[in-house]
């Protein structure tokens, strides 16, 4: 038996915790709420401005491109979530520098919260008889 492995396991797990703390941890808060005790995802992160603006551009076109817009994070594939942190890393290869890849799955948050809101706000305004088109004739009407 190697000196990194025993039994039960214990060497491996300990290796990995050893290796996890190694990376740099998540911010305590949620993202974009700063104002809350939570962080921006941009200031956490403290690249410059244009790596982080490639970051940004790379994520959202991911996520646009494998996950449902419509639904928020929790409700996504796992499978097509891990995916995206993949193709993400293979983009951004200092993400491996991060605990659990928390930029990304951050970013894929932060995102799908926005798209996910504007999508069921869209639902709730074509069930009304809201929507922007319409919003325009009836007060052009009064």
């Amino acid at each position: 038996m190697s000196p990194e492995s025993s039994e039960d396991g214990s060497e491996d797990c300990l290796t990995e915790s050893i290796a996890s703390e190694d990376k740099i941890p998540k911010p305590l808060g949620e993202p974009g709420c700063p104002g809350r005790g939570g962080y921006t995802l941009e200031t956490a992160l403290d690249w410059n401005g244009k790596t982080y603006a490639k970051f940004k551009k790379c994520m959202h076109w991911l996520i646009d491109d494998h996950l449902d817009m419509t639904k928020c994070a929790s409700a996504q594939n796992p499978a097509l979530l891990k995916v995206v942190c993949e193709k993400a890393t293979d983009a951004f290869p200092n993400l491996e520098n991060y605990s659990n890849c928390w930029p990304a799955t951050d970013m894929i948050m932060m995102r799908l919260k926005y798209t996910s809101s504007h999508a069921r706000q869209q639902e709730i305004e074509m069930a009304a008889g809201t929507g922007k088109g319409k919003k325009t004739q009836s007060l052009g009407r009064h």
